[in-house]
């Protein structure tokens, strides 16, 4: 029940009848959250979805085929008014979900600058709106998690970054500022990087757990709406590879993005080939962002999500990784993907 629900929710969207605190751009989910039960899930507003949420005395509903389902909307982080000078704290990181306080480190990606960008990235688009500022520094962002852990607005941290022009300064960076975090607030906490040519520099991440995200593993997928990451791909699997030795089964994820025209067959069994390595495939349906090259590309079905999520979960079962096991980050909030649902379920 829980997981089908779920698996709607993230590919039809909500129509809300209240306004809602919405990401509209940025690196990570746009859209707004709510909590089914306990699981946490980042949906889309979609004024045609057949799923309506209301409110009446103070209390959270989703209307469904006549269904009235209880949900919880979370409340907006206290950490959200307080400043580091003049920068407001939300300009430097976000609460997703219930409880991960998330940032984008560089706003920009080296990608887009080349020509070969993740077509349906809206990474600088939050940057263009005024409502961020391009770099976070370490002391920005070790602060921010400070007061956020303090209010109770977090318990874990996600740190992503569009590409730097420098690998080795973009390990650095993404290091410097996850230990900065681990001291200051003692929270764990996931770092996104783009996977470096010196595979070494692995090594010299201080973070709990990584997400290298190879998008799709249907290379021609890739080739059209990933042009950088396609011509990585070799280098995103030997990144994976040496990450699952660094940081142990369950603790390195990647990105799998569901309903780009991908061949299901290359799909699973390129899960099944990173399970086997305790990498964690990490599915998540397409969703258009306004302002982007693809903000007018249909989103996957909910049977066919449904479909690849029930079959990557039953692979999951098979090779014994689990989300559960995750330590922090994307994985463990759970709010984009319902392959932890589906786990439940097989």
């Amino acid at each position: 029940m829980i997981a089908r629900l779920k698996n709607l929710l993230l590919t039809e969207g909500v129509s809300p009848e209240m306004e809602l605190e919405s990401r509209k751009g940025g690196a990570g989910p746009v859209g707004s959250y709510l909590i089914l039960e306990n699981s946490t899930v980042n949906f889309r507003i979609n004024r045609k979805s057949r799923l309506r949420l209301v409110r009446e005395d103070g209390e959270y509903s989703l209307i469904f085929q006549n269904t009235r389902i209880p949900v919880r909307v979370p409340e907006r982080p206290r950490f959200y008014d307080e400043k580091i000078g003049d920068l407001p704290m939300w300009m430097i990181a976000r609460r997703h979900g219930r409880d991960v306080l998330a940032s984008t480190v560089l706003q920009r990606c080296h990608l887009k600058e080349l020509g070969k960008g993740c077509r349906f990235c809206g990474i600088e688009l939050s940057l263009k709106a005024g409502e961020t500022v391009e770099m976070k520094t370490p002391e920005m962002l070790a602060e921010t998690a400070r007061v956020a852990k303090e209010y109770g607005d977090a318990s874990h941290v996600t740190l992503t970054t569009g590409k730097f022009r420098d690998e080795r300064e973009e390990i650095r960076v993404m290091s410097e500022a996850a230990s900065r975090i681990k001291e200051s607030s003692g929270m764990p906490v996931h770092v996104q990087i783009t996977p470096p040519e010196e595979i070494g520099l692995l090594e010299e991440l201080e973070c709990d757990t990584l997400g290298i995200h190879i998008e799709s593993f249907d290379p021609e997928v890739l080739r059209k709406f990933a042009p950088g990451k396609f011509e990585m791909r070799d280098r995103l699997i030997k990144s994976l590879e040496r990450a699952s030795e660094l940081f142990g089964e369950s603790q390195v994820s990647t990105f799998i993005i569901l309903g780009l025209g991908e061949d299901v067959g290359m799909t699973l069994e390129g899960c099944r080939e990173i399970l086997q390595l305790g990498i964690i495939p990490y599915p998540v349906p397409f969703r258009p962002i306004r302002g982007t090259e693809m903000e007018s590309h249909p989103v996957p079905s909910p049977e066919y999500t449904e479909k690849i999520f029930r079959s990557i979960a039953e692979l999951m079962k098979d090779y014994g990784v689990n989300p559960r096991r995750n330590l922090a980050g994307c994985v463990r909030c759970g709010g984009c993907s319902a392959i932890e649902e589906y786990l439940a379920e097989v």
